[in-house]
């Protein structure tokens, strides 16, 4: 039971940490489309629902990936706040420049410190990470595919960030992708 408070209390304060800082971003001068963004928002919101309610927990989804242990159930945890704590350093790092939309900033500037000269998109993979941590937690399918479609979602939308970036930083930014992955250190 305390486990889950743990579990819980870490997405409860990261979602008031996003929430927060989300009115110290900087104002846009270039945004994704309205259709792009929705498509985003709802691909982004299956994962979590998928995960942390029992309405979708059907057949094979509801069947146990991994024995219910409590081992099993700390690890979850454990990489649950690993990832979040990622997501954090990485959206505190980004500053002004963050936004949940794709967006250029006015005055935009290109980071590639702190968990930027690892990978791109280091509040990606903080969250896949949280959330794989959580699908551990949980131990049902539903977890696994709850991962598998935030990764897909996230991998799409960085891709849409990419051409963003591009245009507004030309070969600096060509010369950061030769030398950085975009979501996995070292292979992806």
């Amino acid at each position: 039971m305390w486990l889950r408070l743990l579990l819980d209390a870490a997405w409860a304060s990261f979602v008031l940490f996003w929430l927060v800082t989300a009115f110290s971003a900087s104002r846009a001068v270039k945004r994704q489309s309205w259709g792009s963004r929705m498509i985003t928002i709802l691909w982004g919101a299956l994962p979590y629902y998928l995960l942390f309610t029992n309405q979708l927990r059907l057949g094979a989804l509801g069947q146990r990936f991994v024995p219910n242990e409590a081992w099993l159930r700390v690890i979850g945890v454990a990489l649950t706040y690993s990832g979040l704590g990622l997501a954090v350093w990485a959206r505190i790092i980004l500053g002004k420049n963050w936004s949940a939309a794709v967006t250029i900033k006015v005055d935009h500037q290109l980071v590639q410190r702190g968990p930027y000269a690892i990978v791109r998109h280091p509040i990606y993979s903080g969250l896949v990470l949280a959330l794989l941590g959580s699908a551990l937690f949980i131990g049902e399918v539903r977890g696994l595919l709850a991962v598998a479609l935030a990764f897909a979602g996230w991998l799409v939308k960085s891709r849409t960030e990419e051409r963003f970036m591009l245009e507004r930083f030309g070969a600096e930014y060509e010369h950061y992708q030769q030398r950085t992955r975009a979501l996995v250190p070292f292979i992806l």
